[in-house]
């Protein structure tokens, strides 16, 4: 599990570092859910918007020919997600 503060805009689902006194660049991870059945329900997301949050999944590296991982290659890491809980 990884806590930190739910970030959610047009193309950009994140997990940023909490405490923000603590945040540098690129001080978030991407959150995807991959291509199967299982998406986010972006209204239920819109609400946790800002808030702690508790994120369950597998962490992946980017890939080394992208040097990031989500829009754009910002982040360092990604999770795929299992579940997104409310601290």
């Amino acid at each position: 599990a990884v806590h930190g503060i739910l970030h959610v805009e047009f193309e950009h689902l994140a997990l940023w570092h909490y405490p923000k006194a603590e945040r540098r660049n690129a001080s978030f991870i991407w959150l995807s859910t991959g291509t199967g059945a299982i998406q986010f329900n972006d209204r239920a997301l819109e609400k946790l918007n800002g808030r702690r949050v508790t994120v369950l999944g597998t962490l992946y590296a980017p890939d080394p020919e992208f040097g990031g991982c989500g829009h754009m290659s910002c982040a360092p890491a990604e999770i795929l997600v299992s579940a997104i809980d409310r601290l």
